[in-house]
């Protein structure tokens, strides 16, 4: 045996290959986990797009109608233990911003609300609606 044989079997005791495979292993992990986030970046950029799709044609005012029931839409969402796209979808939020229904009636004819929905939530949203404005008299007044 030469000496590099020799330094090669004093190096691979089990220790020394039980280090070497654990380091592989979070190397691994390490790479699992960063495409793991990359993946999550793009879901994230992906789904601001298509708020800001919904969004855009809202004008200032109903930009923030639609930011008070999208957190309305979360709290309901967190207490049912559901995605809040179950209890509406962006472009329906966007739909009761631009009509701003004040009834059951009127609610029931933006587009993406059924009488399930009607029954269930509409109540909660008319009330946000009427708070909103309610809250902001300068708002409701002005042109946007």
């Amino acid at each position: 045996m030469n000496n590099e044989e020799i330094k090669l079997d004093e190096l691979l005791t089990e220790e020394n290959i039980d280090f070497i495979s654990m380091k592989d292993s979070m190397k691994i992990e390490i790479k699992d986990n960063m495409k793991m986030e990359s993946e999550d970046k793009q879901k994230t950029k992906v789904l601001r797009k298509k708020i800001l799709n919904v969004t855009e044609e809202l004008t200032d005012k109903e930009y923030l109608l639609y930011e008070n029931l999208r957190n309305l839409r979360y709290e309901l969402a967190k207490e049912e233990h559901v995605p809040p796209y179950i209890i509406f979808s962006n472009k329906t939020l966007a739909n009761i911003c631009i009509r701003q229904p004040h009834s059951l009636e009127e609610i029931l004819e933006v587009k993406g609300v059924g009488e399930k929905k009607r029954e269930k939530y509409g109540e909660k949203f008319i009330d946000a609606i009427l708070q909103f404005e309610q809250q902001s008299p300068a708002i409701r007044q002005q042109e946007w």
